[in-house]
């Protein structure tokens, strides 16, 4: 499986919010995502982006398994575990016009794929206005450990 991330990118986002918003909460997702594509980022967004990423970084590099954290995901990338001590100059070098380049190869709003979990019976209705394509997994069927998040019977 990590063969799977090392040339591909992983971008997530996250939100906790009642069962009765999640169908809204999921629209200004994907209505941001694709505003991004659209768009771009500013030198301001990207500004405060570095400077939440610094200070994220910073707190996390603290602790070993803020460390070890850091490192295995640089590992995960094909990078040596040696940019650990560069991570921050490096990210702080990311010009507006780069980080347009990563923005227009990485995010495609047609491709993403939302993990909703709440009350079916009280958000699906409102999910269905923002995607047709909905696959509702029990929890006692749910498997995180498996790419399909589905658990497999035995």
């Amino acid at each position: 499986r990590i063969e799977g991330r090392k040339d591909g990118s992983l971008v997530t986002a996250s939100a906790q919010t009642p069962n009765e918003t999640a169908g809204e909460v999921a629209r200004i997702m994907l209505d941001e995502i694709a505003r991004l594509k659209a768009y771009g980022l500013t030198e301001e967004l990207l500004t405060r982006r570095r400077l939440f990423l610094k200070g994220s970084y910073n707190r996390a590099i603290e602790t070993s398994s803020g460390f070890n954290a850091i490192t295995a995901g640089l590992l995960l990338h094909g990078l040596p575990a040696s940019e650990v001590s560069h991570l921050v100059d490096r990210l702080a070098a990311v010009d507006v016009t780069a980080a347009n380049q990563a923005v227009r190869r990485v995010i495609d709003p047609e491709q993403v794929t939302l993990v909703i979990v709440g009350n079916a019976k009280r958000i699906l209705s409102d999910l269905r206005s923002v995607r047709e394509d909905i696959e509702v997994i029990d929890a006692g069927r749910l498997d995180l450990s498996n790419p399909t998040l589905r658990a497999i019977r035995r």
